[in-house]
């Protein structure tokens, strides 16, 4: 179920993310070469990571890129970028997770099937872990006695 959660907000966030560099940067060109870069997936990654930790990327990411020319800019350099930002940015927050393994990947998406579609498969994740938490605790074996402490 992991899996296939991961794999839907893959997809869904190569689209949100494509579809904010249109937005913020508009139909040309440079835009249309961070799409199609082989590294274009990394760039995926550093924005969700950067939405899941508050960043108004949006707002956010148009002042950062100013700093270099944007024409030259590669997915790879783009995500680097990004990924130096949020460590010395301020007011970063704390990520939440899924059944406390799983970063949330609904934010930022503006898909309602997308979140949906990831939502139910939370849900079944967070039934799957308190379950076995249960049976855990019920059974009692060492390692409960441990964590218990």
């Amino acid at each position: 179920m992991a899996d296939e959660a991961d794999a839907i907000a893959a997809y869904a966030h190569e689209i949100a993310v494509a579809e904010l560099l249109l937005t913020v940067f508009g139909d040309r060109p440079a835009t249309r070469t961070l799409l199609d870069d082989k590294d274009f997936p990394d760039l995926v990654r550093a924005i969700r990571h950067a939405h899941s930790a508050g960043m108004d990327v949006a707002t956010e990411l148009p002042p950062i890129v100013h700093t270099r020319p944007f024409e030259a800019m590669t997915a790879k350099g783009l995500a680097t970028t990004i990924r130096t930002y949020m460590r010395t940015r301020l007011g970063n927050d704390r990520t939440e997770l899924v059944a406390g393994i799983i970063i949330d990947a609904t934010v930022g998406l503006s898909d309602p099937a997308m979140v949906d579609a990831l939502r139910k498969r939370y849900q079944l994740i967070e039934r799957r872990a308190d379950s076995l938490v249960t049976a855990a605790i019920e059974s009692s074996p060492v390692w409960v006695n441990t964590v218990r402490r």
